[in-house]
């Protein structure tokens, strides 16, 4: 059995194309309160992610602060190498800096997971 369209009552059309237009115009709508979705760390950040530190490597010049992010659900820390710094623990969610004052090659771990390694090359 065909329907044709002129046997559909007027009221069910017209809550149709309200309906469609309603979805089409949310679509398009951004909620004030959602955040902004970025596609890696900024340009002196290192993200503590899937239990690495992305980048693993990270230059930067004489006098920038890095800041260490972690995005993981779990605990992590940055330790120099050389015992230049020590963050402590940064809980999920948290960070650290440092700002970088001397040109040179500063490696670093996680402590509490020994295969996190990276290195801030300061030029």
């Amino acid at each position: 059995m065909k329907t044709s369209i002129s046997k559909i009552p007027g009221k069910h059309i017209a809550m149709t194309i309200i309906f469609l237009v309603s979805i089409v115009a949310f679509k398009g709508c951004k909620d004030d309160d959602e955040e902004t979705v970025t596609s890696g760390p900024a340009a002196n950040e290192v993200w503590m992610q899937n239990s690495k530190f992305s980048p693993a490597s990270r230059t930067v010049s004489v006098n920038t602060t890095v800041k260490w992010i972690n995005k993981d659900g779990f605990d992590h820390n940055v330790v120099s190498d050389s015992a230049l710094f020590d963050s402590g623990i940064i809980a999920a969610g948290t960070s650290f800096s440092r700002t970088f004052s001397t040109a040179g090659t500063y490696p670093y771990t996680c402590t509490l997971h020994s295969n996190m390694t990276g290195v801030i090359i300061v030029q």
